[in-house]
């Protein structure tokens, strides 16, 4: 058996023209603010790897965030809001998208440890 070519094109961004639905990823956070793990990770997904709007992106793409706290610093409501993201208030409908039944393929979990 030969393997798929994929095609590629030099237009747009790249997520644009992955074959294939991307992989579907909630993100459960403590919180988002800037410099913190979350801003760095899911600022990748929803900006490109520079931050930057412009290729390369990752293939798999954030579709639900979930936030336990939100400081003053937050992140997540105006980047939600910038890309698309809905924000759920419980975890379980972050991975279920408010529905009954599982609709991500990964999880990303960051909980960032008190201080002592």
């Amino acid at each position: 058996m030969s393997p798929v070519k994929a095609e590629t094109s030099n237009k747009g961004n790249s997520r644009d023209f992955i074959p294939g639905r991307p992989k579907r990823i909630a993100a459960i956070l403590t919180e988002y603010r800037p410099n913190s793990h979350a801003d760095v990770i899911v600022g990748k997904y929803l900006e490109g790897y520079n931050q930057d709007g412009m290729d390369p992106f990752p293939r798999s793409k954030i579709v639900s965030m979930f936030t336990e706290q939100v400081p003053d610093t937050d992140m997540s409501r105006d980047m939600a809001k910038k890309y698309g993201v809905p924000i759920f208030r419980t975890v379980a409908d972050a991975l279920t998208l408010g529905g009954d039944k599982l609709e991500v393929d990964a999880v990303f979990a960051y909980r960032r440890a008190r201080s002592l």
